[in-house]
């Protein structure tokens, strides 16, 4: 049994296989290293609590080191070790770059010091595989889309390239413009509070600026449903008059119909030129797929360019009971036709662009758990995109948009989001990324 002060580091194995990018080893410590003069009782220094990061990168993609301190004894200053040299300006309790191939084998570490002292992690290796042609890039978001905090969640990203944002402490959805700043989300509205925390909020744009905006939340069961046009804001779920729906994103339909998808049946119902909720087809059977025990969290819709309308149900979980997972085309005859594979594995975002859809989806990669990408094509046979992004880029992501460039932009959730989505709190993300899947190969 060590001495009450002696300062120990508990070392996590280091590998191919047990590290991947930005993180699924974790190196546990109490602290390591010094700095303290004799005075000062040891207990006051900064505390690491984990450290994670290094593994495997791709060539150009971005590789993440970060470390956690117990926020006892701050404020803390950071300054990341490469080698056992400063970097530069990496003094944040994170550092990220773009890797290069001569970042192979080099090692990092961090210093932490508060008003009492320093102490110095473990160090982390990293191991950057050379680019291959047809492999996804990896990009930092920029502008003010990079500027979202924890407590903003992007919905949508506007024609003009502006950001609608939901603001998680007041419930609010605003618009922020591409300099960052927060503009009115419609002539004379400022922005939206929804009665409830929302878990699910869409808006749809059309080409003369109207704005329809839906909500929906599961406890209790309902939503908000509002269009924003030269008329002001009009509420389209008036008083108790919600037909038992509960809005779970809002689309443009085929023949330029406005569809919404009811989040507990699967149904959808379309908005008419008079405003009101018609159903335009009903739902599957969801023999399996029910929310009872928060089990089956991801549901939702994606319509491309054509029209062609996939909904989606899965849940948070490594494997898929039978029946528990798909991905579903609806006909325009109301019939339901299956995407392959994603018959036998889970689906948990979905996203077009143009006339093609991507899915995501998680699985097993050696010992790592891995992010897949799939292109869906006409035969509604789902193909595996290269590369396949594991460890951080893995559970903890969402599809959520498309940039004008083609980009996808998904959503990095952090670890504690996975008891916000259990408890079915508002979405947040620790931030974005960009994914160019342009020059990404069929496997």
């Amino acid at each position: 049994m060590s001495d009450q002060n002696e300062i120990r580091i508990l070392q996590a194995p280091l590998g191919r296989r047990t590290l991947s990018l930005a993180g699924v080893a974790w190196v546990l410590s109490a602290c390591g290293g010094g700095g303290a003069t004799s005075g000062v009782e040891k207990e006051l220094l900064p505390k690491i609590l984990g450290l994670r990061g290094g593994g495997e990168a791709e060539e150009g993609n971005l590789a993440q080191f970060d470390v956690y301190v117990d926020d006892k004894n701050g404020p803390f200053k950071f300054q990341w070790i490469r080698n056992g040299v400063a970097i530069a300006g990496a003094t944040d309790n994170f550092y990220r770059f773009s890797a290069k191939l001569e970042d192979s084998g080099a090692t990092f570490s961090v210093v932490v010091s508060n008003a009492y002292g320093s102490v110095t992690s473990d160090s982390l290796g990293l191991i950057v595989n050379p680019r291959r042609a047809g492999d996804g890039i990896i990009e930092e978001a920029t502008g003010a889309l990079s500027a979202l905090t924890f407590e903003q969640t992007l919905v949508k990203l506007g024609r003009s390239g502006d950001l609608f944002v939901l603001q998680i402490p007041t419930r609010e959805l605003v618009r922020i413009n591409p300099d960052g700043q927060q503009v009115p989300l419609y002539s004379g509205v400022q922005s939206i509070q929804f009665k409830q925390y929302p878990k699910k909020v869409s808006v749809l744009e059309r080409e003369n600026g109207d704005l329809y905006v839906s909500a929906g939340y599961l406890e209790p069961k309902g939503g908000e449903l509002y269009k924003l046009s030269a008329n002001g804001l009009e509420n389209l779920l008036q008083g108790d008059e919600m037909f038992g729906i509960v809005p779970w994103g809002i689309h443009h339909g085929p023949a330029g119909r406005i569809l919404v998808l009811d989040c507990l049946t699967m149904a959808i119902f379309e908005i008419t030129a008079a405003d009101r909720l018609l159903q335009y087809s009903k739902g599957p059977d969801l023999t399996g797929a029910r929310l009872a025990n928060n089990e089956y969290l991801y549901r939702g819709m994606a319509v491309n360019s054509a029209g062609k309308i996939l909904i989606y149900v899965g849940r948070y979980s490594a494997y898929m009971s039978p029946g528990g997972s798909f991905l579903k085309e609806v006909t325009p005859t109301g019939d339901f036709l299956d995407v392959e594979y994603f018959k036998d594995h889970q689906t948990q975002s979905v996203l077009s662009v143009g006339d093609v859809f991507y899915a995501r989806s998680s699985f097993q990669y050696e010992t790592d758990q891995a992010f897949g990408l799939y292109e869906i094509g006409v035969d509604n046979y789902a193909r595996p995109l290269s590369p396949r992004l594991r460890g951080y880029y893995s559970r903890y992501i969402d599809l959520v948009d498309v940039t004008p460039e083609g980009k996808i932009i998904f959503a990095i959730m952090g670890a504690d989001q996975l008891m916000a989505v259990y408890l079915r709190r508002s979405p947040r993300a620790s931030r974005y990324m960009l994914l160019n899947v342009g020059a990404m190969k069929v496997d």
